[in-house]
């Protein structure tokens, strides 16, 4: 047996592993059932395009590893690469490119180039649907019309450390300890200085899908999470906690379930701030935050965690209870979640489960 199919079957006997877990796990308490579906490998179906199934709206972009693509909720894959340079990977787009392109090529998720950039003035980042450039020194963004021309560029005090979109709006956190939020015409719409930390930085940040909320991780000596709120046309901070020495690198925060909730890594766990009661739960975790769900709603959200060649799968019910854990080894790992559907992937496999309601 070779060696790339010893490793083939060494992940997928993880993967297997994994499903037998959640299949044998018994309903919690709030009578969720999860049955794994299916298992792709990445090994399996190299650099394939398969277009006949699902819509585009059903594909799943992922990156694990070096590899980089999307598959659909049937488990076939319209892109499976392995990344030779860098890439910036959306929903709806892709491109893979130099550090300073000369040029690039923007790709659909069904691998047809829909256009392409030349002389570019920064790299590809693809925000809220639309491609930007960001200068190579962090400290710029140009917004890019339909046709890969400049429509207008904003230009930051100091680089670039954290950044979301939403409703037609950026946000956009700096190594100075800034936030600062951009209309779609590129005009500053608000900007804040959270201060209160003997180091000023903005390790990440994140905005609502209605554009009224904010959430940002913020200094250290103390490093602080910040919850702001629009107030007429301005943001008041409605809540902050203080949490300790923090990270010195940039850390996982989201918004989930519909915008009720932010989840947010700190110290020994993963934070969860509910937006609607202003009160936030800590839960104990091992390991660092490698990726948090995208959804995070039904009263569940999963998370995964761990070191190097260690992950766990964790399975948490809100406010503050950990109801399963599944280890499997790998040292990439990715995590995603549409409905009712929950997709993971280790090693060179993927595999996906759907969630039940009994």
């Amino acid at each position: 047996m070779t060696k790339k199919k010893r490793l083939y079957w060494i992940a997928l006997g993880i993967f297997l592993f994994l499903a037998y877990v959640f299949m044998a796990a018994r309903p919690v308490p709030s009578e969720l059932l999860i049955e794994a579906r299916w298992i792709s490998s990445l090994e399996r179906h190299t650099d394939e395009t398969d277009t006949s199934g699902g819509s585009r709206q059903s594909l799943i972009p992922f990156r694990l590893g070096r590899r980089f693509g999307y598959v659909d909720s049937e488990g076939r894959f319209t892109v499976n690469r392995i990344q030779e340079n860098y890439v910036a990977l959306s929903p709806d787009a892709w491109t893979e490119h130099a550090a300073l392109p000369g040029s690039f090529d923007i790709k659909n998720p069904l691998n047809e180039t829909t256009g392409t950039v030349e002389a570019p003035s920064g790299y590809p980042v693809f925000l809220n649907g639309r491609l930007y450039l960001a200068g190579g020194d962090q400290s710029s963004l140009t917004a890019l019309d339909k046709d890969g021309n400049a429509a207008w560029t904003y230009f930051f005090q100091a680089p670039l450390t954290g950044i979301d979109a939403a409703a037609g709006l950026i946000l956009a956190g700096s190594l100075d300890g800034t936030i600062e939020l951009i209309s779609g015409e590129g005009d500053m719409v608000y900007s804040f200085e959270p201060g209160g930390s003997r180091i000023p930085c903005i390790y990440n940040c994140a905005i609502s899908q209605d554009g009224a909320k904010i959430a940002l991780i913020s200094g250290l000596d103390e490093q602080r999470f910040l919850f702001l709120e629009r107030s007429g046309e301005t943001y008041q901070v409605a809540y902050h906690e203080n949490l300790g020495e923090g990270f010195r690198r940039p850390v996982q925060l989201r918004f989930i379930d519909s915008d009720r909730r932010v989840a947010f890594e700190k110290a020994g766990g993963l934070g969860i701030f509910d937006t609607e009661k202003y009160e936030s739960f800590t839960l104990p975790l091992t390991g660092t935050v490698y990726a948090i769900d995208n959804e995070g709603g039904g009263d569940f959200l999963f998370v995964i965690t761990g070191e190097e060649d260690k992950k766990n799968l964790v399975a948490i019910r809100y406010p503050d209870r950990v109801f399963i854990e599944a280890p499997f080894r790998s040292g990439a790992a990715f995590l995603a979640r549409r409905g009712d559907q929950l997709y993971i992937g280790g090693g060179q496999s993927i595999i996906a489960f759907a969630l039940r309601s009994n």
